[in-house]
């Protein structure tokens, strides 16, 4: 998470729009084990986290809850920086396009 309670410090800047996004999650980082982004369309992660994940109980990890699991899809990370004008990071998006994700 990026609130941390270790003595290590995550610098994440001063960008307002990043900062909002901190704060938002803030609420979340006590009970999120793992945050994931996908390479994936959300509504095949939604079916995957639905049909698949939240009913499995791998071996040697019965204490595993995947209702603190979270995840992200690299569309919805594009669509964000495109609402809010977010150039430098669009131009990534575009120089690694088809490596990040595949656009549907």
């Amino acid at each position: 998470c990026l609130l941390t309670k270790s003595k290590r410090v995550r610098k994440i800047g001063k960008n307002k729009i990043v900062l909002r996004a901190v704060d938002l999650l803030s609420q979340y980082c006590e009970d999120a084990f793992f945050i994931t982004l996908v390479p994936d369309v959300r509504s095949n992660l939604t079916t995957f986290y639905q049909d698949t994940l939240i009913n499995s109980n791998p071996v040697g990890f019965s204490e595993w809850d995947v209702r603190n699991w979270g995840y992200i899809a690299w569309a919805e990370v594009e669509d964000f920086c495109k609402r809010h004008g977010l150039v430098e990071t669009l131009q990534v998006f575009e120089f690694n396009l088809g490596q990040i994700y595949d656009k549907h």
